[in-house]
């Protein structure tokens, strides 16, 4: 959008907002769903729901088991369509050895970040990890509780942060969450100062995150790198170690951007 009141008022095409509603649901819930379980959880009338699904299923999104009490699931189309997006992007390709070497070196889970509107989405997570959970490759986390995009947001302008807390309402996902705008602001504006970002439990229980941003070759941020960690797991010598360690190759990752 080309402005801040363009984005709160613009008013999206209900049908197709109805659509993207059942297959977000469906995507939290890869088991699959019946159709009255779609129903309550999209908020929207079964025979709506049976329609698009019809749809969907016509376009070869969803599938349907006759024999299964949550017969309605997504297919792995949407997932290709994301791995075309990743591909086509040249540092991601690029990056991977780099990523590999550092999952290697610290022996633990490297992922990297790229930008989406108020998200993070993760393309790229290294197989080597020592930590339970984390993010999912292909997960989408809004950037206010994750350290990859808190880091992004330290790299905005004012103009852009200053759109980016306008348009937002946090969400608070742990009792840990900082949702209040002001003491998001602090966070962004010591995460500037210091070049990393630590997130403790914010996104989810138990789980902890140290992120770097990276940039290009003209400085502009184009994603975050980061190690997922257990909450209370470690000291500050050791995360003193892992930030070095990755803002060296957030370093080697510049040129190839």
């Amino acid at each position: 959008m080309s402005s801040n009141s363009d984005e709160k008022s613009y008013k999206p095409v209900q049908s197709i907002e109805r659509t993207f509603k059942i297959l977000e649901v469906l995507a939290k819930n890869p088991e699959g769903l019946s159709l009255l379980a779609l129903s309550e959880q999209t908020g929207l009338p079964s025979s709506t729901v049976h329609r698009l699904l019809h749809t969907l299923f016509a376009l070869g999104y969803t599938e349907w088991r006759s024999s299964n009490s949550s017969p309605y699931k997504l297919t792995l189309r949407l997932f290709e369509y994301g791995c075309y997006s990743v591909e086509n992007r040249t540092f991601i390709q690029k990056a991977h050895p780099f990523i590999k070497r550092l999952s290697e070196e610290l022996k633990m889970s490297v992922s990297v970040f790229l930008p989406n509107r108020h998200n993070v989405v993760c393309a790229m997570k290294s197989t080597e990890s020592s930590v339970p959970g984390g993010p999912r490759l292909g997960e989408c986390i809004p950037m206010h509780c994750c350290a990859a995009g808190k880091c992004i947001l330290s790299r905005f302008d004012e103009k852009k942060l200053d759109h980016y807390m306008s348009n937002i309402t946090p969400t608070m996902y742990t009792p840990k969450t900082k949702t209040a705008l002001e003491t998001l602001t602090e966070d962004i504006d010591q995460i500037r100062r210091q070049g990393w970002a630590l997130v403790d439990e914010e996104y989810r229980m138990g789980e902890a995150c140290i992120a770097v941003p990276l940039s290009d070759r003209s400085g502009v941020v184009i994603g975050a790198m980061g190690i997922q960690l257990l909450s209370g797991q470690f000291t500050q010598e050791q995360t003193r170690e892992w930030v070095e360690c990755l803002k060296q190759y957030a370093q080697l990752l510049m040129p190839i951007q």
